[in-house]
């Protein structure tokens, strides 16, 4: 955005009361300041950091007090519900990590305890396995012969 060119934009739309992030005109909350919301404080522009890794530009173009620095309530649900659903998945995928490795713990010590039946099974099927080889070279040669 080097060409930038707020008359132009100004033209499309106001910039200094919009949503920052679906471009809605109207009053709206500042995107950087503090809000509690049950107990718990807010701040829209840290959110969309965390969520998204995105940035909220404004100094390139005159700092904060120049262009909007709004977001709208709908943006505001949506934003937490991002939020929402973001610690949802990492706190998933922790638990299924958790049990994968609990699973893998617990199938090494089984094999562990087991280790005779294990070596049983594995002298039948070697054995197997070389009773299949002699009988397939006793085929292959009459096959062979005239």
């Amino acid at each position: 955005m080097d060409n930038f060119n707020e008359n132009s934009i100004e033209k499309t739309f106001p910039i200094t009361n919009v949503c920052r992030c679906c471009l809605a005109e109207g009053c709206y909350k500042d995107i950087s300041t503090e809000y509690f919301i049950s107990g718990k404080k807010e701040v829209y522009e840290e959110i969309l950091k965390d969520v998204f890794n995105l940035e909220i530009s404004y100094q390139k173009y005159g700092g904060p007090s120049r262009y909007s620095r709004l977001i709208c309530e709908n943006c505001i649900g949506k934003l937490r519900d991002a939020k929402e659903f973001k610690y949802k998945v990492v706190a998933s995928e922790k638990s299924f990590i958790k049990f994968l490795d609990d699973m893998q713990i617990n199938v090494k010590e089984e094999v562990a305890e087991n280790n005779e039946e294990v070596d049983k099974i594995a002298e039948e099927c070697a054995e197997v396995l070389s009773q299949y080889q002699k009988n397939f070279k006793n085929w292959f040669q009459n096959c062979n012969t005239p």
